[in-house]
């Protein structure tokens, strides 16, 4: 295999299939019309092949790592993007409301702070540091 001509066949698929995950992770996978899904799904197989194949021929960390986070990335929105979009949205929910908490009432944040630190700091977690108070 040819390398330089193998990378310069591959290369714009890779950016094709990067902007098509850009898209799907701004507007979320509904985002994309019917042929960008289809799309999405042939060049992730592509890329994972591709993947495959630098990985077995060794061809340098950078090409490795590029092409292992297209993977991970087409992964996660092929088979996980509603759920990761729904993960979005719950913690900008919890950021938001931890923010008007606070300005609500100033000591909520030292609180919050205080429950994540004794939950480090106790063996077991929150419950066995609530089954140490108790008993």
């Amino acid at each position: 295999m040819n390398v330089e001509r193998w990378l310069i066949r591959q290369e714009p698929q890779w950016l094709e299939f990067e902007q098509l995950l850009n898209r799907a992770e701004m507007e979320g996978i509904q985002g994309l019309s019917a042929a960008e899904i289809c799309r999405l799904s042939r060049l992730y197989r592509l890329v994972s092949a591709d993947l495959a194949r630098a990985k077995t021929r060794r061809l340098g960390s950078s090409i490795i790592n590029y092409l292992q986070g297209l993977t991970l990335r087409g992964y996660s929105q092929i088979y996980q993007g509603q759920r990761s979009q729904d993960w979005r949205k719950i913690g900008g929910f919890s950021s938001g409301a931890s923010q008007r908490l606070s300005s609500k009432h100033g000591a909520i944040r030292p609180l919050l702070w205080g429950c994540f630190w004794w939950r480090r700091r106790s063996p077991g977690g929150m419950g066995g540091a609530i089954a140490n108070f108790w008993s």
